[in-house]
């Protein structure tokens, strides 16, 4: 397995030791999840940024989110706006927001 394709990358939950801890991306490579320690990242932070890195997926409920919104675009759902993001007052944004206190 790749670590750019990794759960732990895609998350971006460790950012901050990918980009700034030569030790953390030397494990990575030792792992065989890269051929060397400083590869790119794919969100676009580069190594030893500290400030405005990617922020982490914030819960269950995104990740839900993710996997139902192209059912609810399909279905043309008006839990929706125009840019098919979710109604911040929709009953299944508010679902969403009480979801992502779970962390996963």
């Amino acid at each position: 397995m790749n670590w750019t394709s990794s759960a732990h990358c895609t998350s971006r939950a460790h950012c901050l030791a990918c980009r700034n801890d030569p030790a953390f991306r030397a494990s990575i490579v030792k792992a065989g999840m890269a051929d060397t320690k400083d590869f790119a990242c794919p969100h676009g932070a580069q190594i030893g940024q500290t400030e405005k890195l990617p922020q982490p997926k914030r819960g269950l409920g995104d990740l839900i989110e993710a996997a139902v919104k192209p059912i609810a675009v399909a279905l043309k759902l008006d839990c929706l706006d125009q840019q098919q993001k979710l109604k911040p007052e929709s009953p299944c944004a508010q679902r969403r927001d009480r979801l992502n206190k779970i962390k996963v």
